[in-house]
């Protein structure tokens, strides 16, 4: 009876571990050939890979498992270059260039095959084709950790996200970022020219892409949502961030409204920023009850954060319902920011509303991602300016060409000024060019789509199966020598 007993307590969980190990390696081998057969076929190159085709977890985990597959003997080692992480950045598309003489070819293994794209026209193909290879949403669904929002959606639902958030993204809210960005930027530029003591002076910029972040996060909350956020210190030379007072002055520094709050704003978005791949990781609970304070300041950031946007939205709407109705059109037509565009649309159209779990999502990626990229985008053009002096001065005799047009007391505006910044907007768009924000976009062919797509690559078509991912690297494209 004992052996029995005992086949079963080993047996039976060492039998299920074998035919877990025997199925994987018949999907590993029947996928890896099938994929083959398929590239075999293509009328563009391929290159063969051993880890699973598409894989987010080998393609994190590449930072700490390449290096030992790169020091392999006898090739083996080759294929990872492909597939490792930052590989954009680490090759800018020399290695398919030279080795591929291509700039779309597949990555085939176990799981079938992926298509790189760095060509402008292939990518422009698939963007512009939007219902043939849709957003690879499993991608973004980290990026819904606050809500539902208008990246991590697809089909019918992007487009009622797309409708209510689209409209704010016009030439009249261009122009009110413009004022407020030159507001900020004026605060910011005395912040680093003057000392505590308020003295003229030169303190050392030690953390750049903390202040890029600090006035893109200004200028965002200002002209989207009504947010007035006055520049937080005098001087950059304060040993403190501005969102570090004293204990004893933290409610004196708080005004009525924000004083129910654990966190101001700016704290809990930059917290929320550090820490996201931790909020979204880990389970709510687990970071509320950790032993470790970091932790639960992890998910005090995040409530916070939802709390503020509950307190914005609720503050917002309330201001929307007690306007008489024969007025409200008048204030919607002189009012169109994000924010006030999401309540009034979804006020006026119950069927096309968004949840408030939707808006605080749509919040999140406008504010947070938002302004990340754009304080990276700041700092990628700040670097090259005090790299080459004479760019810097280019761009310097261009303000100041403009500036000398102005009477005493008269500002910058958006209509007139703008369009003189020829060497400025060239500056901004050669950054995003060299170090764009966003590296890759994930897409893919629908798998309801049994025909699959074609594209066409140097005059010859290339047929796309069904449930294939896409990967255009923006990186490569943008500094192909084609362009």
């Amino acid at each position: 009876m004992l052996h029995y007993a005992s086949l079963l307590l080993y047996g039976l969980p060492a039998l299920f571990i074998v035919s877990r190990v025997v199925t994987y390696v018949m999907w590993y081998i029947t996928t890896f050939k099938e994929a083959h057969r398929f590239a075999a076929t293509s009328t563009i190159p391929s290159v063969t890979i051993y880890s699973h085709c598409g894989s987010v977890i080998f393609w994190m985990a590449s930072v700490w498992i390449a290096p030992f597959i790169e020091a392999l003997p006898f090739g083996w080692r080759h294929w990872v270059l492909y597939v490792k992480k930052d590989a954009s950045w680490h090759y800018k598309g020399k290695l398919h260039q030279e080795e591929l003489k291509s700039d779309v070819f597949w990555t085939v293994g176990p799981g079938g095959q992926q298509l790189y794209v760095s060509d402008a026209d292939v990518a422009s193909q698939i963007v512009h084709r939007w219902k043939d290879f849709s957003k690879k949403v499993v991608h973004y669904s980290t990026l819904a950790v606050f809500g539902p929002n208008v990246v991590t959606v697809e089909g019918s639902d992007w487009q009622r996200h797309r409708k209510i958030t689209g409209p704010p993204f016009n030439e009249r809210n261009s122009s009110l970022v413009f004022q407020k960005s030159v507001a900020q930027g004026r605060d910011m530029l005395d912040s680093f020219t003057h000392d505590v003591e308020g003295y003229q002076a030169s303190p050392v910029v030690e953390d750049l892409i903390h202040w890029t972040m600090t006035v893109a996060l200004r200028v965002i909350s200002s002209a989207a949502f009504s947010l007035h956020m006055p520049w937080p210190t005098k001087s950059i030379a304060s040993p403190l961030r501005p969102w570090e007072t004293p204990e004893g002055n933290l409610a004196a520094s708080k005004s009525k409204a924000t004083q129910k709050h654990e966190m101001t704003f700016q704290h809990c978005v930059d917290t929320v920023m550090k820490y996201l791949p931790f909020i979204i990781f880990f389970p709510n609970w687990l970071l509320r009850n950790s032993f470790f304070k970091t932790m639960r300041d992890m998910q005090l950031s995040s409530d916070e954060f939802r709390s503020h946007m509950t307190e914005l939205i609720n503050d917002n709407q309330n201001n929307f319902d007690a306007i008489d109705e024969d007025i409200k059109e008048d204030i919607n037509a002189g009012k169109n920011d994000l924010l006030s565009n999401i309540i009034n649309t979804s006020a006026a159209d119950k069927k096309q509303a968004l949840s408030n779990e939707e808006m605080i999502g749509n919040i999140f990626i406008f504010i947070v991602a938002g302004h990340e990229t754009t304080a990276n985008t700041l700092q990628a053009c700040m670097i090259p300016l005090a790299i080459y002096p004479d760019v810097q001065k280019a761009a310097q005799a261009e303000i100041d060409s403009i500036w000398a047009t102005k009477k005493l007391g008269e500002d910058l505006v958006y209509k007139d000024d703008y369009p003189k910044m020829r060497l400025i907007s060239a500056l901004m768009l050669e950054g995003l060019r060299l170090y764009p924000p966003v590296v890759g976009i994930p897409k893919e062919v629908p798998v309801e789509n049994i025909g699959g797509q074609t594209i066409t690559y140097r005059n010859k078509s290339v047929s796309i199966p069904p449930g294939t991912d896409i990967n255009i690297d923006v990186v490569s494209t943008q500094l192909n020598p084609l362009y």
